[in-house]
């Protein structure tokens, strides 16, 4: 039995819903989340800066 997991599938299911809002088409796709994204212009994720990291020693 396979075990499926809620979060996955809400991603996908998503996912579905977004390209076909948007008639499968990626150009359209691309400028929905463009538009999504200057509409909450907000910074979600910050990448923190640790010294010694990835050769900045």
């Amino acid at each position: 039995m396979k075990w499926i997991d809620p979060i996955v599938e809400d991603v996908h299911t998503t996912r579905e819903n977004i390209r076909k809002a948007c008639g499968y088409n990626l150009d359209r796709v691309c400028e929905m989340l463009r538009e999504s994204q200057r509409a909450h212009n907000s910074m979600i994720v910050t990448r923190a800066k640790f010294p010694g990291r990835h050769g900045q020693r």
